[in-house]
């Protein structure tokens, strides 16, 4: 037992003061680990304890997390602000806040008195910049984003706002401008772009891959009652191989009932089966199953293969394998 708790226990004996500890760090010999506890113990007798203990673990680890979070957003809090300055209508600074030095690493004195096209915009910006700031002077705000040099002559993404400064007789007396650095937002924004290109290039690589595929394959989307029963299934994508056996165009189907196409699926137990998949994870795996094709008015056989592929999705593939089924039974 823990020494400081046991003198606890003692001194709860010894003065009848109840023992109180909240949050008490204690290993666990059958857990094997650290675990934390509420603990009261009151004295019943002169050598006897009634002792309650609750195993408050998980809310101490909840507390921590909620600690060091906040503590994050004020370390951010502290380290977070925009960057406000007066210019004159030529763009020289008249006046900065400190917050610059955060921003692009030089004091206020760095920059007042410079005209703000002084290695200020990043140089490939500078024209389209320079463009708005002429527009700017005839009195419209701006609002955007461009790049400024900081003191090193790294590029850095703002987000700048520019508006008219006024005097105290109402008049136009320069500019004031207030932008803070957001490079981070735009390297995220460039990582979505780009996922989204990824994305994009690996669903075009994907059709293309099972176009070219001479086994039919489809995707199907599973319809469910309000229950949350799986009762119907329809069409996302169909491969040509697809098409081409059933004499169907990709975007003819596209959204339509599984079981309109093929209401034979529920007597031959596919559709249960189906749906199994769907909610299981369970692939299914068919050979030489029985089916009546409508189209061709006979039953053939096939190859039948199902997984899920994503939340309510599956992706079905099948052979007619009705040729090798009847010259099996041929030689049988």
């Amino acid at each position: 037992i823990e020494t400081t708790l046991l003198a606890g226990y003692i001194r709860c004996l010894d003065t009848g003061e109840p023992l109180v500890l909240n949050d008490f760090c204690y290993d666990n010999e059958i857990l094997l680990d650290a675990r934390h506890y509420d603990l009261r113990a009151t004295r019943v007798a002169a050598n006897s304890l009634t002792l309650t203990w609750r195993d408050v673990t998980d809310r101490f680890w909840a507390t921590q997390r909620i600690a060091e979070s906040e503590e994050r957003f004020r370390l951010l809090a502290e380290n977070v602000g925009d960057v406000v300055c007066r210019m004159s209508d030529d763009g020289t600074f008249l006046w900065i806040s400190t917050a610059v030095k955060e921003a692009l690493g030089a004091p206020p004195e760095h920059y007042i008195g410079r005209k703000v096209w002084d290695n200020f915009f990043w140089p490939v910006d500078g024209s389209a910049l320079e463009t708005t700031m002429n527009r700017f002077a005839s009195g419209e705000p701006y609002l955007g984003r461009t790049r400024f040099l900081g003191a090193d002559g790294t590029p850095h993404w703002v987000h700048l706002f520019l508006k008219p400064y006024l005097g105290v007789d109402g008049m136009r007396d320069g500019m004031l401008a207030t932008f803070r650095v957001i490079d981070d937002e735009v390297a995220a924004e460039q990582q979505v772009e780009e996922a989204h290109l990824f994305q994009a290039q690996a669903q075009t690589l994907l059709h293309a891959t099972v176009d070219s595929m001479l086994t039919p394959q489809m995707l199907l989307e599973a319809v469910r009652d309000r229950a949350g029963q799986v009762v119907d299934f329809v069409y996302r994508s169909a491969n040509l191989a697809f098409c081409s056996y059933r004499g169907w165009e990709e975007r003819d189907i596209i959204g339509q009932s599984l079981l309109e196409a093929q209401p034979n699926l529920v007597g031959a137990g596919l559709i249960d089966r189906y749906a199994n998949c769907v909610d299981t994870g369970e692939s299914v795996v068919l050979d030489d199953f029985g089916l009546v094709n409508a189209m061709l008015d006979d039953e053939r056989r096939y190859d039948i293969r199902v997984v899920r592929a994503g939340v309510d999705l599956i992706s079905l593939t099948f052979s007619d394998v009705t040729e090798r089924y009847q010259a099996a039974q041929r030689i049988s």
